[in-house]
């Protein structure tokens, strides 16, 4: 995925106190929303996305970071609007000994506070399920903290189940 595809903005949502929203106007001045792959030059933008998601991480590890992923089964994705990178999501692809077919893992997702509620993460989550798949993966996966409520809510609209399952990690060396 190495050109932009621009997503078109969608209409604001309905008040919560009842109330229709006021027609969008017809000529909706939002800048168009743009998904792209990450590139060096983001790094700043995406050490940004990171603290805002409470792993703070320089602009440099963030450059050192993409520069070790492998195309062919590791993408990270930009949400673009106005020339701001305002969300991104990275993927990756492994075949498994347990399971049929190729399994998809999202590592990391974040919208910037400001833009969310806006579809920028449902832009992103269908843009990064869009790569998997062309790389073969018939499942994908997103592991998120327990403290993530909102994410989680989020993940279930968009037809994420939940499991049964416990996640347990050691650090090596």
């Amino acid at each position: 995925m190495t050109s932009p595809h621009p997503v078109p903005p969608e209409p604001p949502a309905a008040p919560k106190n009842g109330t229709s929203p006021s027609p969008a106007p017809l000529d909706d001045a939002r800048p168009t929303l743009t998904i792209r792959a990450a590139h060096s030059g983001d790094a700043v933008a995406l050490s940004g996305l990171f603290a805002e998601w409470d792993y703070p991480r320089t602009p440099e590890f963030v450059r050192l970071s993409l520069a070790q992923l492998r195309p062919e089964q590791d993408q990270v994705l930009v949400a673009q609007r106005g020339g701001a990178v305002i969300g991104f999501i990275s993927v990756h692809v492994l075949p498994t000994l347990h399971d049929a077919g190729v399994l998809a893992k999202i590592t990391g997702f974040v919208v910037t506070q400001v833009a969310r509620r806006g579809g920028v993460g449902r832009a992103l989550l269908h843009a990064a399920e869009a790569w998997a798949a062309g790389r073969g993966a018939t499942r994908i996966e997103i592991i998120s903290g327990n403290r993530r409520t909102e994410a989680h809510r989020f993940y279930q609209a968009q037809g994420y189940a939940g499991t049964d399952q416990t996640r347990f990690l050691r650090a090596l060396g």
